[in-house]
C-alpha cells in the first residue's frame, strides 16, 4: 500500500519543483569527444533529449528505434541543432526478442559502443491479445521493459569489447512494487476476458509497468556483482512530460499539470551518468544516488532467494533467445 508520506515525497522530489531545487547544486558537465553512446527508444521524449545533449558535448550517438521514419527525423533534429555531430540510426524493436542478439552481433562488427542507455519502454493497456502479446506470446510490456532490456544488456556484456557504462531508465513507479520474480517470465496464449486486479494482465497496465521497473532495478544491481569492469546505473528521470506519458496516463497527466519536468530536465541525469564516473550499482535521481525503497514493507519481496529466482528466469530466457 502506498502511504501518504510516499506521495508527499514523490510530489516534492519527482516534479519540476524537485528538479529546480536539486539543480541549484549542479555543476557544469564536461565535453566528450571519443565516446560512443547507443540509446534505445531515442526518437522522442527523454531518449531524444539525452541524445541531443550528448551530441552537443561531442559524443557519437547511435539511435536504436522501432520506426525508421521517426528515427531519421530525430537524427535530422540533432544535426540541425548540432551540425557536424556523428549520429547513426539503427532499427531495433526490443519486444521482438529473437532479433536482439543478432542486432548486437551485427552492430559490434561495425561500431564499438562505450555506453548503452536502456531507455525504450512501453505501457500498453487493454485486453486485446493482438496488442498485449508478442509473436512469442509474452505480454508486451514485460517483453519490452524487462525481458528485452535484459537480453540487450546481456548481449552487449557477451562481446569481447563490452560497454564501460550501462544506464537503465527506470521510473518512480517501481516504488509501488515488491519484486515478483516470476512476473511476466512465461509466455501465454490468451488474455483473460475480465482481467484480475493483480497480475501481469490487468486492464490498467500501470501496475505491470511499475513491476517491470522494479525488475530493472534488481537485475542491474545483480549484474553489478558479476561484471566489475562495467559501471551499472539505474535512474529515475522524475515526472517528465512526454507524448508517451500523455497517451498512456492521460488522467495522471492532467492531474499533474504545471508540475511536469521537461524532457531535457528528465534526461539530465542520463547525461550526467554518461559523462561522470560514479559508483556502480546505484539508483539515481537528479545526479544523486537515492534509496530504492521508501515507505513500503518489502519483507520477502526483495530477499536474495527471490532475486536468485528472478535472475535464473532471465538467464533462461537469454539462453532461449
Amino acid at each position: 500500500m502506498i502511504t501518504g508520506s510516499w506521495i508527499i515525497k514523490g510530489l516534492r522530489e519527482f516534479t519540476l519543483g524537485g528538479y529546480e531545487k536539486a539543480s541549484k547544486s549542479f555543476t557544469a558537465l564536461p565535453d566528450i569527444t571519443k565516446t560512443s553512446v547507443l540509446i534505445t527508444g531515442s526518437n522522442s521524449g527523454i531518449g531524444l533529449a539525452a541524445a541531443k545533449q550528448l551530441a552537443k558535448r561531442g559524443a557519437t550517438v547511435h539511435l536504436a528505434c522501432r520506426n525508421e521514419e521517426r528515427a531519421e527525423k530525430a537524427k535530422n533534429e540533432i544535426l540541425e541543432e548540432h551540425p557536424g555531430s556523428n549520429v547513426f540510426v539503427h532499427l531495433l524493436d526490443i519486444s521482438k526478442l529473437p532479433t536482439i542478439k543478432p542486432f548486437v552481433e551485427k552492430l559490434s562488427q561495425d561500431y564499438k559502443i562505450d555506453t548503452l542507455v536502456n531507455n525504450a519502454g512501453c505501457m500498453v493497456h487493454g485486453t486485446d491479445s493482438s496488442k498485449r502479446l508478442t509473436a512469442q506470446n509474452f505480454e508486451v510490456n514485460c517483453a519490452t521493459n524487462t525481458i528485452g532490456t535484459y537480453i540487450l544488456t546481456k548481449a552487449f556484456l557477451s562481446l569481447d569489447s563490452i560497454p564501460s557504462k550501462i544506464i537503465t531508465v527506470s521510473s518512480g513507479g517501481m516504488y509501488t512494487e515488491r519484486l515478483n520474480p516470476n512476473f511476466g517470465m512465461s509466455p501465454t496464449d490468451t488474455l483473460p476476458e475480465k482481467p484480475e486486479k493483480t497480475g501481469p494482465y490487468i486492464k490498467d497496465a500501470t501496475q505491470v509497468y511499475a513491476q517491470n521497473k522494479r525488475q530493472q532495478v534488481v537485475f542491474m544491481e545483480e549484474l553489478t556483482k558479476k561484471h566489475q569492469s562495467t559501471e551499472f546505473s539505474t535512474m529515475h528521470p522524475g515526472w517528465a512530460e512526454t507524448e508517451a506519458v500523455k497517451n498512456s496516463m492521460p488522467d495522471f497527466h492532467k492531474k499533474m499539470e504545471g508540475k511536469w519536468r521537461s524532457p531535457d530536465q528528465g534526461a539530465d541525469t542520463i547525461v550526467y551518468l554518461g559523462l561522470e564516473k560514479v559508483e556502480s550499482g546505484k539508483f539515481w535521481l537528479d545526479r544523486k544516488p537515492v534509496n530504492t525503497k521508501l515507505c513500503i514493507d518489502y519483507r520477502g519481496g526483495d530477499s536474495q532467494s527471490n532475486r536468485d529466482v528472478f535472475m535464473k528466469n532471465l538467464e533462461s530466457l537469454y539462453a532461449e533467445f
